[in-house]
């Protein structure tokens, strides 16, 4: 049954590339641009650097590998695990760092596509205290090591094998990027229509009406969803709370990157992603205030009635919004297992 629901996503997914083939290969370029101006400037760098830590016998422990995995962003908490002799750490843990790395969030996010640094403040504090919390849930295994190159290999060496694979890794991400960009545009009209009720109910409530096809662009592709996000033109405080979910989150397009350095569990893995990334963003909504300061959003003086109103209903609809995606994962996860008995 479930080879023939993909088959038939796969066959739905042809013919929409057949008859939105124009769209389709305008939505390839700009993903391509999105990984070549963005991504790719901001965990190239990085990817090499902890290559040759690695294979310098440097990250020899959890400290340092989370460390390294929070500097460099996902994917390469998977990559970085994936060098473990013995490996046995949990879905969750993998999920726990697979976060975007602070280069992307200041130089691409905030700086280059949103024009405000400063938002980078409430951002990376959302991102570190919400893997702080994740990894104290679902610690690493105190016992893996990490396997090292041979002694006898040059630092010459070291590096330009660091080059060669830390640009076959981009390149991975780059295809990944490419594949859900191309997805979520010539499947853009059908998404509009499934939501169009949850849209109805967002307007009702005081909430922008475009958040939730914003929310499914992220939850697929991470870039996607922050390029949305910035196009829609919405408060830097709801924009700040929505790109800290999308950064804790990562999107599904990241998870299928970390599969391949590691086998996981898309339920476990998804399901503490969601956690994640509604802590993050609340965080990211309470704290945006006291760096950023809005006309509507006074810091330090009597907040009015309607906005204290609208506040409690953001944060009440970021968790409905964590609790039904929690709900749906662990709703399929017992499903796979009740068949699997």
């Amino acid at each position: 049954m479930k080879k023939y629901a993909v088959s038939a996503i796969m066959l739905l997914l042809c013919g929409l590339l057949f008859f939105f083939s124009n769209q389709a290969v305008t939505a390839a370029r700009y993903g391509f641009a999105l990984w070549r101006d963005s991504v790719l400037p901001a965990l190239l760098p990085f990817f090499i650097c902890t290559y040759v830590l690695q294979n310098c016998g440097i990250l020899t422990g959890n400290v340092s590998l989370i460390f390294l995995s929070m500097v460099s962003g996902a994917p390469s908490g998977a990559r970085l695990l994936s060098y473990r002799n013995g490996y046995c750490d949990s879905s969750e843990s993998i999920a726990a760092l697979s976060v975007i790395g602070p280069m992307f969030i200041y130089a691409s996010f905030c700086r280059s596509m949103l024009n405000q640094p400063v938002l980078a403040w409430p951002l990376l504090i959302a991102q570190a205290l919400s893997t702080a919390l994740m990894l104290l849930l679902f610690p690493l295994k105190p016992t893996a090591r990490t396997a090292t190159l041979n002694s006898t290999e040059s630092f010459g060496t070291i590096l330009t094998n660091g080059i060669k694979f830390s640009m076959q890794a981009l390149l991975n991400i780059g295809a990944s990027i490419i594949f859900f960009t191309t997805v979520i545009s010539v499947s853009e009209n059908i998404l509009t229509f499934i939501l169009k009720p949850i849209c109805l109910f967002f307007d009702v409530v005081g909430l922008d009406p475009v958040l939730p096809l914003i929310l499914v662009k992220g939850i697929l592709e991470m870039v996607s969803g922050c390029s949305a996000l910035i196009d829609a033109g919405l408060s830097l405080r709801t924009t700040s709370a929505v790109a800290a979910f999308f950064f804790a989150f990562g999107g599904i397009c990241i998870m299928t990157q970390s599969m391949t350095f590691l086998k996981l569990s898309p339920a476990k893995y998804l399901k503490v992603k969601f956690i994640q990334g509604g802590v993050a963003a609340l965080i990211a909504f309470l704290l945006t205030p006291l760096f950023v300061v809005e006309p509507s959003t006074p810091v330090f003086s009597s907040i009015p009635a309607a906005q204290m109103a609208a506040n409690t209903v953001s944060i009440v609809a970021l968790l409905f919004a964590c609790t039904v995606g929690i709900s749906v994962i662990l709703l399929m996860g017992a499903a796979v297992h009740k068949r699997r008995l």
